[in-house]
């Protein structure tokens, strides 16, 4: 698997790495009000420090090297812009997920477009998916438009599967399916 990819002149996505972890933790802090309704695991650094992150940083390049799962960190133009993830890998049924954040400041450019586009491609042509898919509370809008514009298509509406806040709440399942 590729430990960098070149998407285009602005955006790299690169093999989560330790020695970027005080940079990924500050845009996950600062980004904490804008994350924290979808993704709840924003809550375990309101009590940790930068160490915490780089133990998750060891852990993510381990599991690359091992191709349990496929961590990517997300750079425009030279600074750290968020997290696209290939995730639980069935090899058997040739089939993944793909998990993403971006920081607040990187909002409303295209780069979570372009990543994920980027390594849907790398889960098709390096990994040999055959299904690729997003999965998204319901009123998560920009997650799934995220997934919409990459081309997934919605297949179902999963009611109270996800538990956000105390709240249980709808969740999209996307997919698209290399031919």
């Amino acid at each position: 698997m590729q430990k960098q990819i070149s998407v285009n002149e602005h955006i790299e996505l690169r093999a989560a790495d330790p020695s970027v972890a005080q940079e990924k933790y500050e845009a996950a802090i600062k980004s904490r009000n804008h994350l924290l309704p979808w993704l709840t695991w924003i809550r375990f650094y309101d009590n940790a420090d930068a160490e915490a992150m780089t133990d998750f940083q060891k852990l993510k390049a381990k599991e690359f090297e091992e191709g349990t799962n496929f961590t990517y960190d997300i750079f425009y133009d030279d600074t750290f812009a968020g997290c696209v993830e290939l995730m639980h890998l069935n090899r058997q049924y040739h089939s993944c997920e793909i998990g993403y954040w971006l920081s607040i400041g990187m909002t409303g450019k295209g780069i979570m477009t372009s990543a994920v586009n980027a390594i849907t491609r790398t889960a098709f042509d390096d990994l040999d998916m055959h299904c690729v898919a997003i999965l998204a509370a319901e009123q998560n809008i920009k997650s799934r438009a995220v997934a919409e514009r990459c081309g997934f298509k919605l297949d179902a509406i999963l009611p109270e599967r996800i538990l956000i806040e105390d709240d249980f709440q709808n969740e999209c399942v996307f997919s698209k399916i290399n031919h």
